[in-house]
């Protein structure tokens, strides 16, 4: 029996800052025999006519909770986010505890069975806006060059291979499309362009960049293989899909090791013997 429920709380940060925080926080939350509740109701994504927890609008609670039972404030948990263990961890957590609204999973499956289905997909993801231009954060961005050179080298292994580009800017996506063209699959959501992040910057409905986000998040799970940098977009896609593998653009070309807990692959001839 559970001493009460503890109630992990969102922040002001990005959905999947917000996620990976939130889902590590239910780990705390089974160590102390508690039962978790998801309560975001302090992030961007709040849209009034959809309630005041965002979490109930993309993703089911973890259990019915009885609201009579003692809380807790659970802090979200990041003590153990770059472990060797990490993505197994999350893999487990996500699997045992996260399920998406019908409407969400539906919209999902349908975009893949047009797009994807029976297609080898590559999956790029490029995380540009406020991280371009954040002091901290913008020595680690990575050249459009060096993305081509990347995506040349899969589509030269294998070539009937798609390209699933999610983007949070609309910065690099007329130059892939004139180069790669027709293989390029892109998703319809909310982007931004220069330094302004979809989620803190940019106008638009709160619950539609929650849903862009994670729909491309999941399709990016569901792709052969992933090209990605830093960021808990395309990190959270490796824990929704444990066996997904993967190039870290930012560690082979700006020494960011921020990610490297998880090995990842070079694209070269060793992909195909696979």
């Amino acid at each position: 029996m559970s001493k009460g429920i503890g109630v992990i709380n969102s922040t002001g940060a990005g959905f999947f800052s917000n996620f990976r925080g939130s889902v590590s926080a239910i780990k705390r939350c089974e160590d102390n025999d508690l039962v978790p509740f998801m309560n975001w109701r302090n992030n961007p994504y709040i849209e009034n006519s959809q309630g005041g927890n965002s979490w109930d609008y993309y993703f089911e609670q973890p259990f019915n909770v009885i609201n009579n039972n003692i809380k807790y404030n659970i802090e979200q948990d990041f003590s153990w986010r770059n472990l060797p263990h990490t993505r197994e961890t999350m893999s487990s957590l996500i699997e045992k505890y996260i399920t998406l609204k019908p409407n969400i999973q539906k919209e999902i499956d349908d975009f893949y069975d047009r797009n994807m289905k029976s297609r080898h997909v590559l999956g790029v993801h490029i995380r540009l806006t406020d991280k371009a231009t954040h002091p901290a954060e913008k020595k680690t961005i990575v050249s459009l060059e060096n993305y081509k050179t990347e995506i040349r080298n899969y589509v030269n292994l294998f070539p009937d291979a798609y390209i699933y580009l999610a983007t949070d800017s609309t910065d690099y996506i007329n130059q892939l499309k004139e180069e790669f063209g027709d293989k390029i699959i892109l998703p319809d959501v909310l982007r931004s362009s220069g330094g302004a992040s979809v989620h803190h910057h940019s106008q638009g409905n709160g619950y539609k960049k929650g849903k862009d986000v994670l729909m491309e998040c999941i399709l990016l799970s569901k792709c052969d293989f992933l090209i990605k940098g830093v960021s808990n977009v395309s990190l959270c896609a490796l824990f929704f899909n444990k066996e997904l593998e993967h190039f870290n653009i930012t560690s082979q070309y700006n020494n960011d090791t921020r990610e490297d807990f998880i090995p990842w692959k070079k694209i070269n001839e060793e992909l195909c013997q696979k």
